[in-house]
């Protein structure tokens, strides 16, 4: 037996470490490329992404010392501490196990898929090859032989814990809900295949707030607050939920923001409007407004989320109205006027308090400044518009 883990290499030893070698110098590639081809759920919140590459990246990292060492195996970790620490997180999100493992097994698929490519590259003779093959797979089967069960052991024994208190139980049942899975929801209250408008709340008085919005609009309220101290809401009831309808709240906390997704039905609806509501949010916290309504920015949030997008907007369709010696805001200023006033340029031209003239003349710079008529980059000029107006007030809150 050699290397501590029953491997007998009836072939030179430094093969198989030049081989972990290159692996290594692609180490950042390899992480990426599993990262991205085993996507999140919707459900997953900061902590557990961030948990999941670190996972990621450190059985990587035992892959490469395997691969590498030529001598014995005793001073390597079994496993790496990054992964038991996300076993224990995901079992406290509520997947089930099935589902780790299988993301595990996904990550090894791929990061073989490198092994052979860089095996098909080197200059071996079809003998020396088949055995580098035979290697490398028992030593890369040695390390999900040794991560597997102990992440299995950690996830089962941490869902095995009855959670302390009916909120935590909630929390558990709610996520799970989101990630598509099979449960019962009875202890909820609250019925998932009904209809749904998702809520998301920040700020002091979150809880209260959620509670009068249920109460004006007499529906069923499901809360879950997170640890972050926003609220995951959901407000349920028979019929459809008209957001016209939404009630004012009266007075509020400065600080409070609620973001809301769009009515929905069933558990598909009630994961649908929750992510809405949640992407809604980014934007929110970029506005002074109370309420966010996901229709209302549904183009923005891709331009909010991706600070490069949005740069790229306002470089595109915004900079070339600001080229002037005095850089007037006169052009912006006129052409968000005229996308409130619905293009038309009589009423544009009585927003601004100017005649109708006037604003025909700064709409023909701005299309002669843009290179293309105004209606055929309506949407992309309105998005870079408020995307600016984003940034100026988030800035001047700042200040």
């Amino acid at each position: 037996m050699e290397n501590g883990v029953g491997i007998h290499e009836g072939m030179d030893v430094f093969t198989v470490a030049v081989l972990g070698q290159r692996l290594r110098e692609r180490q950042g590639e390899i992480e990426e490329t599993i990262f991205a081809r085993l996507p999140a759920t919707d459900a997953d919140g900061e902590e557990l992404a961030r948990g999941r590459r670190e996972a990621i990246r450190s059985c990587l990292e035992l892959v490469m010392l395997v691969f590498e060492q030529d001598g014995s195996w005793d001073d390597l970790p079994l496993v790496p501490p990054a992964a038991v620490v996300q076993a224990r997180r995901v079992a406290r999100s509520g997947r089930a196990l099935s589902t780790v493992l299988q993301k595990y097994i996904g990550g090894y698929s791929i990061l073989w898929d490198f092994v052979l490519e860089e095996i098909e590259q080197a200059s071996l003779s079809q003998s020396e090859r088949a055995e580098l093959l035979r290697v490398a797979s028992v030593r890369l089967t040695s390390v999900a032989q040794q991560v597997l069960p102990v992440v299995a052991t950690t996830h089962t024994g941490e869902r095995g814990k009855r959670p302390q208190s009916r909120e935590e139980r909630v929390s558990t049942i709610v996520r799970a809900v989101l990630q598509g899975l099979r449960v019962n929801t009875d202890e909820l209250g609250y019925d998932v295949d009904g209809n749904h408008i998702g809520v998301v709340v920040t700020g002091a008085d979150a809880m209260e707030a959620v509670e009068t919005l249920a109460g004006k609009l007499n529906r069923r309220l499901l809360r879950v607050p997170q640890d972050d101290g926003v609220v995951w809401a959901w407000l349920g009831g028979r019929g459809a939920i008209n957001q016209t309808d939404l009630p004012e709240l009266g007075e509020v906390s400065p600080g409070l923001r609620i973001s809301f997704g769009e009515p929905a039905s069933g558990q598909k609806g009630f994961r649908e409007t929750h992510c809405q509501a949640e992407e809604a949010m980014q934007v929110a916290l970029h506005q002074r407004q109370l309420i966010t309504r996901f229709a209302d920015v549904l183009l923005l949030v891709p331009a909010v989320e991706d600070e490069q997008r949005g740069n790229s907007l306002i470089s595109i369709y915004l900079a070339p109205l600001e080229r002037s010696s005095e850089k007037n805001p006169t052009l912006k200023e006129t052409l968000l006027a005229y996308f409130e006033a619905e293009l038309n340029t009589t009423a544009t031209a009585a927003r601004l308090k100017v005649d109708r003239r006037t604003a025909m003349t700064r709409l023909r710079t701005v299309e002669a400044r843009l290179g293309f008529p105004i209606y055929k980059r309506h949407a992309e000029l309105e998005v870079a518009l408020r995307l600016d107006q984003l940034r100026r007030s988030t800035r001047s809150q700042g200040e």
